[in-house]
C-alpha cells in the first residue's frame, strides 16, 4: 500500500481587472461561468484537492486559491493575501496586449510579498476569442519568448500555458502543473533544511 504525502499549497491568482482569474477559478472549481464581468471585490477564496503522482511518489494537494481582485484601488490592501503563498499563476488576455505587457509589475509584486522566489505561471488567457480578434492579439511565440527570459532569469522552468476558461482548455493542466513545481520547490527546501542541519 503506497504512502500518500499530504501538502497544503495557498497559490495566488493575479493579473489585471477582466483578464478571466475568476472565471479560471470557477472553471476549475465545476462551476457554472456568468455572462457578465463582475470584479472580484478585495479577494475570494476557494479550496480544492487533488491527488497527483509526482516523480513516483504519490500525494494529495490541497489548494488554497485565492483569487486577488486587480484593480487599482486594492493595490493597498493586496499584501495582506500574499502572506503564505507558495505559487501562482500570473494571467493576461490574449486580446488585450496592455495586460501582457504590465505582466513584470504583477512578477515583481508577487515576489516582492512573498519574500522571495516561489514557483509562477505565466498564463495566456482567453484563446477562444483569437479567432475572433485575430489582429493585435499576443500571439503564442511572444509568451513563450518572455517564459524563457524569465527561466533564464530564475533559473528555474517559467512556463506559458494558454488557457480559455470558456471551453475549460488547459485550465486543469495549469493548475496541476503550477501543483508540481510547487511540491517540487517544497521538497528543495526540505533538502535544504536536512543539508544545513547535517553541517
Amino acid at each position: 500500500m503506497s504512502v500518500v504525502e499530504f501538502v497544503r499549497a495557498k497559490i495566488v491568482l493575479l493579473g489585471e481587472p477582466g483578464v478571466g482569474k475568476t472565471s479560471l477559478r470557477r472553471k476549475w472549481m465545476g462551476e457554472s461561468l456568468t455572462n457578465f464581468y463582475q470584479p472580484t471585490t478585495g479577494a475570494d477564496f476557494c479550496v480544492k484537492r487533488v491527488r497527483m503522482s509526482i516523480d513516483g511518489a504519490d500525494y494529495l494537494i490541497q489548494f488554497l486559491v485565492w483569487d486577488i481582485g486587480g484593480q487599482e484601488e486594492f493595490a493597498r490592501i493586496r499584501h495582506l493575501y500574499y502572506s503564505g503563498a507558495v505559487g501562482a499563476l500570473i494571467v493576461y488576455d490574449v486580446t488585450r496586449p496592455e495586460t501582457f505587457y504590465v505582466l513584470p509589475k504583477w512578477i515583481e509584486e508577487f515576489l516582492t510579498y512573498v519574500g522571495g522566489f516561489r514557483p509562477f505561471v505565466l498564463i495566456g488567457n482567453k484563446i477562444d476569442l483569437r479567432a475572433k480578434r485575430p489582429e493585435g492579439c499576443v500571439t503564442t511565440e511572444q509568451g513563450r519568448q518572455y517564459a524563457e527570459i524569465l527561466s533564464r532569469h530564475f533559473k528555474f522552468p517559467i512556463p506559458l500555458i494558454e488557457t480559455s476558461a470558456v471551453t475549460g482548455e488547459n485550465v486543469d493542466f495549469a493548475f496541476r502543473y503550477l501543483g508540481v513545481q510547487v511540491v517540487k520547490y517544497i521538497r528543495s527546501l526540505k533538502m535544504l533544511r536536512k543539508r544545513s542541519i547535517v553541517r
